[in-house]
């Protein structure tokens, strides 16, 4: 038979398959066993094409399924965003009060220290007055008002309001200590 006395336009892979038909008489002959293990392994060949086939059916599914965990794994971060903004937002608050607290605090120090040093405005300090050993108050405040006398003989008793010692008393000290 003719591929070309047929009527219809026949392409290349026809023709070729007609004339490898026609020349089948060329074929070597296999024996059922052969041709059964041929058989076998060219279904266990399209089996292995039907496995990833259907792996490849899956994929669009598997991308759709990504894309839908995308947008929520987005929207999640989306949330987690705008709650760590007010977060920030609310910590900023107690930052502020904190400085204003802080400033507070210097001013008050800065005030005290005002007072204290108005406080010892009026105060005189006597360096030089000999001490004796077990002396009380009272010899520190005679001691004390016997220099005073010295300088202006108009001051009494009750013009003094404290006196002090300033120095720490050591009984082995030999230089004199200081008064308040």
């Amino acid at each position: 038979m003719d591929i070309r006395s047929n009527n219809k336009k026949c392409n290349k892979e026809e023709i070729q398959a007609t004339k490898d038909f026609e020349n089948c008489e060329k074929w070597p002959a296999l024996s059922p066993q052969t041709s059964m293990d041929k058989s076998e392994e060219l279904l266990e060949k399209l089996s292995q094409r039907n496995s990833k086939m259907s792996r490849l059916e899956s994929i669009p599914d598997q991308i759709s399924n990504l894309a839908s965990t995308l947008k929520t794994v987005s929207t999640d971060m989306e949330q987690l965003y705008k709650e760590m903004k007010g977060l920030r937002e609310e910590n900023n608050s107690p930052r502020v009060k904190n400085q204003l607290l802080e400033n507070k605090i210097s001013s008050l120090e800065f005030d005290i220290n005002y007072l204290e040093q108005y406080g010892r405005r009026q105060n005189l300090e006597i360096q030089g007055i000999p001490m004796s050993d077990n002396e009380n108050n009272a010899e520190t405040e005679s001691k004390v008002l016997t220099v005073l006398k010295k300088i202006d003989e108009n001051i009494s008793q009750h013009k003094m309001i404290l006196t002090l010692l300033t120095d720490w008393v050591n009984p082995k000290q030999t230089r004199p200590r200081h008064y308040c």
